[in-house]
């Protein structure tokens, strides 16, 4: 919201303000330059699928005890913070939506460093703010329920029992319940945005 690329309208969620552009420098080497609009957020979808798919592929194989102690950490953590979000305006729930979001950030980078992939870890970190500004589509208080604890507490356990291929199935549907979540976000802005114009 503070550099634009974000609009929080009190008590109807968080809006794409417009097409933004965005510096991303991986670990200082590169630099590329995007604009966030809804055909990029539907390729970082595309991307997503294919980085953190492989990645729980790979968690489920090479994950070790420290690997395991800190997901479901980050589970709890989760749970506490839903837990604790009032029934008050979107708005006054803003910050705990940030830290959820953060939390959601952290559980997915997880399983990306579970895979230990060097590269892949790299890649996915590069994408940092792109991928909030994705999360700030999909998890608000509007749409935010248990379905997504319980997609990563399903998505754990396929880990701990180094069930590969039902990793990757997990993740490819919570990336997608994750989508369409944004998608509707998107279509909401779009229609309130044409009729504001009528």
């Amino acid at each position: 919201e503070y550099t634009g690329m974000l609009e929080i309208v009190p008590g109807d969620g968080v809006y794409l303000a417009s097409a933004y552009p965005i510096s991303i420098l991986p670990d200082g080497q590169s630099r590329f330059s995007l604009k966030i609009t809804a055909g990029l957020l539907a390729d970082l979808f595309e991307m997503r699928c294919i980085l953190e798919s492989s990645a729980c592929y790979y968690a489920a194989q090479r994950r070790t005890g420290e690997d395991i102690r800190k997901l479901q950490g980050i589970i709890e953590e989760t749970k506490r913070k839903k837990s604790g979000i009032s029934s008050a305006s979107e708005a006054e729930n803003e910050g705990a939506y940030q830290e959820l979001r953060a939390i959601s950030h952290q559980f997915h980078t997880a399983i990306i460093e579970a895979a230990h992939n060097a590269v892949l870890n790299s890649i996915y970190k590069s994408l940092y703010d792109v991928l909030d500004v994705s999360k700030a589509l999909t998890i608000s208080q509007a749409d935010y329920t248990f379905n997504g604890i319980i997609a990563h507490e399903f998505l754990l356990q396929k880990i701990i029992s180094q069930d590969a291929d039902g990793a990757r199935t997990v993740m490819l549907q919570h990336l997608d319940d994750a989508r369409q979540k944004m998608l509707h976000t998107l279509q909401g802005e779009m229609e309130g945005a044409a009729a504001g114009a009528g």
